[in-house]
């Protein structure tokens, strides 16, 4: 009896060390070559991030469009046929004499930088959600692990109990008891099956199929020092302000377009021609006048968007600033809690188990007792291997709310 109890206990402590994550001393300032890899080659051939990208290729194209003269020459042939036959033919030019062809192209080189932004937030969202992703499908994939574990020691246990209690050794309220452990565990596991099963799902909806093999996660992740010298830059350089600015500059060179727009444009032409055997000339000269309707209504607009574009990034850059602290905070907090883990709860996870299986051979631990604290244990383990994905979690937050996930990933695409 005592070598089938050593063995299980024995089995017991293997199966937690084995689950507890190996940690590295060094914190690294980059992600691992695999990971970016990984993550790289889901963002080409991620369709949304093409549709994207596809957004640029056509405020390029509306760029150039606006660079393009906004007036072309017409042609104009007139012939009649009466006693004297009178023909002519001239050519007109509707003159930009305000220069509206710069403002329009001002305002799409604005556009063309506001999607160039977008995406480039577009790409940081989406890699943030692929390393969370990551890490969701890499905790769901160990707690199932361990929670396979759980069943067959609970399994094996229940085994056990059934021998000792043909034996006499073990009453009938032990046995129900261990039978309930091992329905238990069967109710983990699927519950660990279920969470499995989304996670998969999570992944194959960004990438369009599962990894081979999983990219490293590195245990261990660098400290962060926030302060105001060093949130500005951050902000500056997130795509969600620079898009914001972007918009301002836009507006301004709307309300420069729309006032260009309130001077009228003139037109001037000349034609030849014959009247019978008089040769025949002339120029002409047109200008619309802007009388019943000055178009200051349109400027007064672009001059509301000036505002509007400026008050919403004010704002923008408020709530911008208070994620980024947030994501900090939580981040750091998420850190020191896996730290103090690493620190002493993976070491009195395995004493636990050791002090466990020695009270058991000396008959000191009843089975209940065992049970309980051995169900506490494995509980314990799958709280640690939670609280790593959290860590991960608040790490994938914390680079896309500072704008640095493609900086840490060291990517680099066609495109950007």
């Amino acid at each position: 009896m005592l070598m089938l109890k050593h063995g299980l206990a024995t089995t017991v402590a293997c199966a937690c060390l084995m689950a507890s994550p190996v940690v590295t001393a060094e914190s690294p300032s980059m992600a691992s070559p695999a990971l970016s890899g990984w993550v790289r080659q889901a963002l080409t051939a991620n369709p949304q991030l093409q549709a994207a990208e596809a957004t640029i290729q056509a405020a390029e194209g509306r760029y150039r469009a606006a660079d393009q003269a906004l007036f072309n020459p017409e042609l104009e042939v007139d012939f009649e046929r009466t006693d004297l036959s009178t023909g002519s033919a001239g050519i007109s030019q509707t003159l930009d004499w305000s220069n509206k062809r710069e403002s329009r192209t001002e305002v799409a080189d604005r556009e063309r930088q506001i999607a160039a932004e977008s995406f480039r937030q577009e790409k940081q969202r989406l890699t943030a959600d692929l390393l969370k992703a990551l890490a969701d499908w890499n905790t769901a994939r160990t707690i199932a692990q361990v929670s396979d574990q759980q069943r067959a020691l609970m399994n094996r246990f229940v085994n056990l109990a059934e021998r000792r209690r043909q034996a006499g050794d073990l009453g009938q309220i032990d046995l129900d008891l261990a039978h309930l452990a091992a329905s238990e565990a069967g109710f983990q596991k699927s519950r660990a099956d279920e969470e499995m099963i989304r996670s998969d799902q999570a992944v194959l909806a960004l990438t369009g199929q599962m990894p081979i093999q999983r990219p490293p996660f590195d245990h261990s992740l660098p400290d962060i020092e926030v302060g105001q010298d060093t949130i500005e830059p951050l902000l500056d350089n997130l795509p969600a302000i620079r898009m914001a600015q972007a918009k301002i500059a836009a507006a301004r060179a709307g309300v420069k377009l729309r006032t260009r727009e309130k001077r009228a444009d003139p037109t001037v032409g000349f034609r030849l021609g014959k009247e019978g055997s008089e040769s025949l000339g002339g120029l002409t000269f047109s200008i619309p006048l802007f009388v019943r309707n000055r178009f200051q209504a349109e400027v007064d607009v672009a001059n509301a968007n000036v505002i509007q574009a400026s008050r919403a990034a004010i704002n923008l850059r408020r709530q911008t600033s208070a994620q980024l602290m947030a994501a900090a905070r939580i981040y750091q907090n998420a850190r020191q809690s896996w730290l103090n883990w690493e620190a002493s709860g993976a070491t009195r996870l395995s004493q636990r188990t050791e002090l466990l299986d020695r009270l058991w051979q000396a008959g000191e631990l009843r089975t209940t007792d065992y049970l309980v604290q051995l169900k506490q244990a494995l509980e314990t383990e799958i709280s640690a291997i939670e609280q790593q994905g959290r860590l991960w979690q608040a790490w994938s937050e914390w680079l896309l709310a500072s704008g640095q996930v493609e900086q840490w990933l060291n990517l680099k695409m066609a495109g950007d």
